[in-house]
């Protein structure tokens, strides 16, 4: 069998699919709305260094669309135009799925040759396993994925159980899980007991070194010792959210900036709450939109000037 750097027909299927999803991407720029293009801003630049990368990796120049991607891309354009920002929406969602799925197949087949080697050669310093159950996280598959990590790299995630269930203890040995109080009861079958207790079992069974608890309207309590007796084995961190607006993607943005939070500092304080705080910011704002920066920023001003207002007003 042919390995990826000989194979053309996987070269120009990966080159040509990369070159699609860039060419969708940029389309639908033009026709969407502000939440999405906001989105979309965020893919265009990741979607062209991948579209680079491959290039580079075949050694093929393929600038432009095949006959069938072109009609495809149409056609999607086409129900787009027609149905608006759902429709958008799903069609972003797909790719990103198919995407996924597609890269998975061709690592299953590919690990141990030239692309196995160029893709354990990709410098990144965290590797994050959101995992929604619809895509490609299964009990099958996930000790392959967690197995493919290469060393050194921090280990995020988080899981879900909505329409289908994700156990978060079957990402074992993590960095970094962050569950929600539902998720965490699912995981341990377990109805009955208080918050710290969930969490101090929850991060036993996990066998992760830092477990953000996310309990909704409450905040978030963070178990980060397996010493549970210990008063600073836990940090209890209230909601900073001023007023919920749409709290649609406010889990994503606690685990991004939790995520990068404590690789920078190493704090767990200091990741726990910049990760309530970009999550307040999500729920503050109609629609699943990216936390910037400067958001962050804003809401710990307001914080600040909030814990702050009693000293103002006796000087």
């Amino acid at each position: 069998m042919p390995e990826p750097a000989t194979d053309p027909r996987l070269g120009r299927q990966l080159v040509l699919d990369e070159l699609f999803d860039l060419s969708l991407y940029r389309a639908l720029h033009g026709i969407a709305l502000a939440p999405q293009r906001a989105i979309l801003d965020q893919l265009i630049p990741i979607e062209t260094r991948h579209h680079a990368f491959w290039q580079e990796f075949f050694g093929l120049d393929l600038p432009r669309l095949d006959w069938g991607r072109r009609l495809k891309l149409w056609l999607m354009l086409a129900v787009a135009r027609v149905f608006g920002a759902p429709a958008i929406h799903l069609i972003l969602e797909a790719i990103e799925v198919f995407g996924v799925r597609k890269y998975l197949a061709v690592w299953r087949r590919y690990e141990h040759g030239p692309l196995g080697a160029a893709v354990r050669e990709v410098k990144s310093d965290a590797v994050v396993f959101s995992d929604f159950r619809h895509g490609i996280f299964n009990r099958r598959t996930i000790p392959p994925l967690v197995e493919a990590i290469p060393a050194g790299r921090f280990k995020v995630a988080d899981s879900q159980v909505a329409s289908r269930w994700g156990n978060i203890t079957e990402f074992k040995g993590f960095d970094l899980i962050t569950p929600n109080e539902r998720e965490a009861r699912f995981a341990l079958a377990d109805q009955d007991s208080g918050i710290r207790p969930l969490a101090s079992t929850l991060y036993d069974a996990a066998q992760c070194k830092t477990l953000i608890l996310k309990l909704g309207e409450r905040g978030v309590l963070t178990c980060r010792s397996s010493d549970h007796e210990s008063l600073d084995s836990f940090i209890v961190i209230d909601s900073f959210v001023d007023r919920v607006v749409d709290a649609v993607g406010a889990g994503d943005a606690l685990l991004a900036y939790a995520t990068l939070a404590k690789m920078a500092s190493g704090s767990d304080a200091i990741a726990t709450i910049l990760g309530s705080m970009a999550a307040a910011c999500e729920c503050e704002v109609d629609g699943n939109i990216p936390v910037t920066p400067a958001d962050v920023r804003r809401k710990i001003d307001a914080v600040e000037a909030e814990a702050n207002y009693g000293d103002r007003r006796r000087s």
